[in-house]
C-alpha cells in the first residue's frame, strides 16, 4: 500500500509542476502577444493603470497571472524581461519583441526536494517567447 501511495503523490506533484510550467509558457505568450501590438506606445492602459509600454508589459502579464496557479506576488519586475529595452532602437515595427519570465518551481514543491527527482524538475526556470512589433 505504501509504494502506491508514493507513486500517487509523485504523479500529483509531477503534475503540478507541469501545469506551472505550461502556465508560464502560455504567460509568456500572452505577454509577448501583447508586447508586440503595444510595444511602440509611450503609455498604455492594463486593468485601470495607465504606465509605460514594459510597464504595461508587466502589469499584463501579472493581471492574466491572476486566474492561474502562478502567484501574482511571485512574479517581480526583475521576473519579467522585455529585450530590446525600449528606446533601443532594434525596438520598431517589423523587429522581434521577446518577453522572458524567470520562476523558480520549487515554490510548487510540497513533497519537498529529497522525493527523488524532483531536484532535477524543480529548479528556476526561465520561459521566452517571440513575437514581431506591430
Amino acid at each position: 500500500m505504501s509504494a502506491l501511495l508514493v507513486i500517487t503523490m509523485g504523479l500529483i506533484q509531477y503534475g503540478i509542476i507541469y501545469n506551472a510550467v505550461g502556465t508560464l509558457t502560455h504567460l509568456a505568450r500572452e505577454g509577448a502577444r501583447f508586447a508586440a501590438i503595444h510595444a511602440m506606445d509611450s503609455t498604455t492602459t492594463v486593468n485601470g493603470v495607465t504606465s509605460s509600454a514594459d510597464a504595461a508589459i508587466r502589469n499584463y502579464i501579472r493581471w492574466k497571472a491572476q486566474s492561474t496557479s502562478i502567484t501574482v506576488a511571485s512574479l517581480p519586475d526583475d521576473s519579467i524581461v522585455v529585450t530590446p529595452a525600449p528606446g533601443n532602437s532594434a525596438r520598431s515595427s517589423g523587429q522581434p519583441i521577446t518577453i522572458t519570465i524567470t520562476y523558480d518551481l520549487r515554490r510548487k514543491l510540497f513533497l519537498g526536494s529529497k522525493f527523488p527527482g524532483l531536484s532535477r524538475l524543480a529548479g528556476v526556470r526561465s520561459t521566452s517567447m517571440t513575437h514581431v512589433i506591430e
